[in-house]
This record gives structure tokens, sequence and C-alpha cells, in this order.
């Protein structure tokens, strides 16, 4: 017999708050903006969790070098006046804690890393 995997959505007691107000309204497309808002904030205040409580200075400068200019392991060493093989390194090691940090295998890679903090890193360096 077919099995059917569904997304079953989690609410934190933190946010029972705010889930409470998007229940507020009558109209659809108020709750649907609320719903979307909150969901960015949440994802801004966990990107800056990881970014701050999971990774050392040294990555976090890297990574928000990487996502501000996409560039290679060579030119990022270069950039920071380090060896590729040190840049390297770093990565594995930022790639490994943000797949943890996410929560599944195949997330520690450098497309899903940008993808994901892309939208939330400014001009921080």
């Amino acid at each position: 017999e077919p099995v059917e995997m569904v997304e079953v959505p989690v609410l934190r007691w933190a946010d029972a708050g705010t889930m409470a107000a998007l229940l507020e309204t009558a109209d659809p497309w108020t709750a649907l903006q609320r719903q979307q808002t909150f969901t960015q904030g949440e994802q801004a205040r966990r990107v800056k969790e990881f970014l701050n409580r999971w990774l050392t200075k040294r990555e976090r400068e890297l990574v928000i070098l990487l996502v501000q200019t996409g560039l290679d392991n060579a030119g990022l060493a270069q950039r920071l006046g380090k060896k590729e093989q040190t840049v390297a390194n770093q990565l594995t090691q930022i790639y490994r804690k943000f797949e943890e940090w996410r929560g599944f295998q195949g997330a520690g890679s450098r497309s899903v890393l940008l993808a994901t903090l892309r939208p939330y890193v400014g001009d921080e360096i």
C-alpha cells in the first residue's frame, strides 16, 4: 500500500502568541501577510543565531565575505591574507556546523549555505 509523507507544522510555545495574532483576522490575505512577515523575521533571527553562536569570529568573517562576494577559495584566501588550504579547512568546518544547525544531512554545501544566508547578510565586513 503506498505511503504518503505530509508536512506537519510545529508551533514552538514561544511563538504561540504571534500565531494567535494571525488567527485574530477574518481576512485570509491579511493572515497570510502576517504569517510571511513572522516567518521572515524568524528566519532572520535563526541566521543571526547561526552566525553569532555557531561560528567562531574567523569563520563568521569568512562566511560573510563568501556570501557578499561569491569568491572561490583562492579569492577568499587572497582577500583574507590566508592560505587557500586554510580557507578550505575553515569552510569544511563551517559546512559541518551549517548542516548540524539546519538539522539534516546534505545541507552543508556551498550553494545551500549561500542561498540560505544571502538574504540576511548585509555589509558586515
